[in-house]
Parts: C-alpha cells; sequence; structure tokens
C-alpha cells in the first residue's frame, strides 16, 4: 500500500470517527435537552364534563371514578382535586365537574414559578384494568376534551383507539405531561396549607 493510499484511509477512519463522535454528542445533547429544567406555575382550571356515549350508559360514580384517573395522569395536583357528581338522575347523561390545579410554563423566575419537568405518560384504556368504562367512544371523548386543559405534548393513541372495537381490546394514550419536580410539590403542598 503506498503512503498516499495509507494517508487517504487514514483520513477517511479519521472523518468517520469525528462524524460518530459529533453523531453520539448530538444524540447526548438531545436527550439532556428532553431532560431540561422547565420553570413553571400552578394554574387553576375548572371544567364540565357530560358523557355524550351512544353505545353504552355510564355511572356518575363511575365516570368520576375515571376522569379523577385522567386528570391525575395528566397532572393535576392530587391535593386539591375536585371531580363531583352533576346532574345524576335516570333522565340525564352521566355528568362531572371538576376543578384542579395544572402546571403551565412561564419564562423566567416568577414568584409562583416551580421547577418543572416533561415526563412520559401512559393512559391505558380497555383490557378491563382500573375504573376502565369499557369504551373507546369515552376515551376518545375524553381526551379530546380534557387535554386543552393541560400542558402536554406528543400525545397519540397506541394502537389507534378504534370505536366498536371487541370489548377488553386495550389500548393506549401516549404523551409526555409537564409535571413538578418532587421538591416543587412539597413547597406547592406546604403553600396551599396555609
Amino acid at each position: 500500500m503506498s503512503l498516499s493510499t495509507h494517508r487517504s484511509v487514514s483520513s477517511r477512519r479519521l472523518l468517520l470517527a469525528l462524524l460518530g463522535l459529533a453523531a453520539t454528542l448530538l444524540l447526548g445533547a438531545t436527550a439532556a435537552g428532553a431532560q431540561e429544567a422547565q420553570t413553571a406555575a400552578w394554574t387553576q382550571q375548572k371544567f364540565t364534563f357530560v358523557v355524550l356515549g351512544f353505545q353504552t350508559r355510564y355511572t356518575c360514580y363511575g365516570l368520576q371514578a375515571y376522569i379523577k384517573r385522567i386528570l391525575v395522569e395528566l397532572g393535576a395536583r392530587k391535593e386539591d382535586l375536585n371531580v363531583h357528581e352533576v346532574a345524576c338522575t335516570r333522565n340525564h347523561p352521566a355528568s362531572v365537574a371538576a376543578s384542579f390545579w395544572m402546571l403551565e410554563p412561564v419564562p423566567g423566575a416568577r414568584a409562583n414559578a416551580v421547577p418543572a419537568h416533561w415526563e412520559s405518560a401512559q393512559l391505558r384504556f380497555g383490557g378491563g384494568t382500573g375504573p376502565d368504562l369499557g369504551g373507546c367512544e369515552l376515551a376518545h371523548q375524553a381526551v379530546r376534551q380534557l387535554l386543552p386543559y393541560f400542558t402536554t405534548r406528543a400525545a397519540h393513541f397506541d394502537p389507534d383507539c378504534i370505536e366498536n372495537r371487541p370489548a377488553g381490546t386495550p389500548y393506549v394514550l401516549k404523551l409526555e405531561v409537564l409535571k413538578a419536580d418532587s421538591s416543587a410539590e412539597r413547597v406547592a403542598n406546604t403553600d396551599t396549607a396555609r
């Protein structure tokens, strides 16, 4: 092998090694960015949820447990979460009202700002686990109406929740939610207790 061929092969190896190192650093920086600190503030939200299901009737008690579970998974603060039945009679569809606090990103340092981070979450529907009310129809309605109250990103069903699917078929809503760091949770709990 000639000296010029040897230099060319060495140069290629060096270039490939540098490209590999750059890709590794870039991927590491991206992963670190996903865990990057976020400043957020607790914001109160209120809503009323009425089941508009056509395939199944739901009880208010079951709906209350269902909505409460979803709100906690999406990042509602448990300590002051209030979900209660509304107009629960034989002649009205099941409905609940909720009041809760959720995190909203804020720029810079504000007096009520808390440290937060993005966290992967999975809401499981179907398959007979938890207080599932057995329906893709209800899951779609709940997700469509509740997600706008929260700071989330990259939300999608996996597999997609398709109405009229056989009972017991599990499906998952995968998303990222803004959650308070554990130290911020302790501070928020002592502040609201005062």
